[in-house]
């Protein structure tokens, strides 16, 4: 059978029996999206800057002999911490030890040759009056006293010397701190003139210093805030070395600040972060040099920090990562950082009206603070921010909001409290 063909009327029937009602089936309106919404949490907040900088020795010593000869003895590890004082190095004091003997021995000649003129001489005073030995005698006997005493002096002061090349010849740490590895091993022949044989090398490693570089920028905001008394100026007076050097003579660890108040020290701080501290400052100083030009080609200004160490966790030439804190607390608003968007470089929120409208909100974005930003205008304590959907909405859209804590706010909380009674406990 052949197969039908439909004509084009039947087609078009049922589409005249849907279109001819006089009424258009109704389309169901959406329900309104489902959004979070938190109210911006409210703490106080310490304005700070951060530097890149590294870590560099307070002290840095190359050990080399004031005497040659052949080396008997290495006294310590390579890499070991020492003392100052401690013996490193022993070299062959034979030689040395001979020659003081026989200084000693000289000693004792001229001596006995000071005692001989000496008696020589008053015994021709005597026969000098009795007319006995003539006036040039005399003055023989006088010029040969002299001589031989003077000869005694050069003596003794030979003694002297020959003590301190023997006692030379035992090199100990002229400070405290880490050794690098032995430069030369026990039986070589070490030279100390005219080029002295480096042995090792010695660094401090506490306290330690943090060098960093401050933009201009921010060098003419802390020098305005210094005018306007909300910083204290990290310059330090000779007064205030001399006070730094007796705090840390003996200090090895715990907190600065105390003995900064102790010897009038300024009380600034600084902290320190390093590479496997992401978003970690746990390291506290503070500034102890500023230095006195801006570097016109770099338009920085050279700083450094001084760090107690008392972990030996610092080592010199490390990268850290350095925050200085500007001024005194203050109050701030912060959100979630996952609440923000960004519209061709602006910063903005969602704000749920009290129609239950979205807004577009632009705002000023500051620092984080753990996991919340700083909002510094567009903002206010009551608006209802969306932190959950933000891909469901749009501006002018009506929504269902449902209220919750801002996320991440008890932890904020709880770094902002340790903060204070970290600032309670300096004060």
């Amino acid at each position: 059978m052949a197969p039908r063909t439909l004509l084009p009327w039947t087609f078009a029937l049922p589409l005249a029996l849907a279109t001819g009602c006089g009424s258009a089936v109704p389309v169901p309106t959406p329900p309104p999206a489902v959004v979070t919404v938190s109210l911006p949490v409210t703490l106080p907040v310490t304005d700070y800057e951060e530097f890149t900088g590294y870590t560099d020795a307070v002290e840095k010593v190359e050990v080399r002999p004031r005497v040659g000869g052949y080396l008997i003895k290495v006294n310590f590890q390579d890499g070991a911490e020492v003392n100052a004082g401690d013996l490193l190095f022993q070299i062959d004091p034979s030689t040395y030890q001979a020659d003081l003997d026989r200084a000693k021995a000289q000693v004792k000649l001229y001596e006995a040759q000071v005692r001989y003129s000496e008696a020589e001489y008053r015994r021709n005073i005597t026969l000098n009056r009795q007319g006995s030995v003539s006036p040039e005698e005399l003055e023989k006997s006088l010029a040969s006293r002299d001589s031989n005493m003077a000869s005694l002096q050069s003596a003794r002061a030979d003694v002297e010397l020959k003590a301190l090349n023997l006692g030379f010849t035992r090199v100990t740490a002229p400070i405290g701190g880490r050794t690098s590895r032995t430069q030369i091993t026990v039986g070589n022949l070490v030279t100390a003139d005219p080029n002295p044989t480096l042995l090792t090398t010695i660094v401090s490693i506490a306290p330690i210093y943090a060098y960093f570089t401050v933009d201009s920028g921010t060098v003419l905001r802390i020098q305005r805030m210094i005018r306007e008394g909300k910083f204290q100026s990290a310059r330090m007076t000779p007064e205030r070395i001399v006070g730094a050097a007796l705090a840390l003579s003996n200090l090895r660890g715990g907190n600065f600040m105390p003995l900064a108040s102790q010897f009038g020290l300024p009380r600034v701080p600084v902290f320190l972060g390093l590479e496997t501290e992401p978003g970690q400052f746990p390291h506290e100083g503070f500034i102890d040099f500023v230095n006195n030009v801006v570097t016109p080609s770099t338009g920085t200004l050279s700083v450094r920090g001084l760090f107690p160490n008392g972990d030996r966790a610092l080592t010199p030439g490390l990268f850290v990562r350095v925050r200085i804190p500007l001024g005194a607390p203050h109050p701030v608003l912060l959100v979630s950082d996952l609440a923000l968007g960004m519209d061709q470089g602006q910063r903005f929120v969602y704000v749920v009206n009290a129609k239950n409208e979205v807004v577009f909100r632009p705002v000023t974005a500051g620092r984080l603070q753990g996991r919340l930003r700083v909002i510094e205008a567009g903002i206010g304590p009551n608006d209802r921010i969306i932190v959950n959907g933000l891909v469901r909405v749009r501006p002018g859209i009506t929504v269902e909001p449902r209220m919750t804590p801002m996320p991440f706010a008890p932890e904020a909380a709880e770094n902002g409290k340790a903060e204070d009674g970290r600032r309670k406990t300096e004060k």
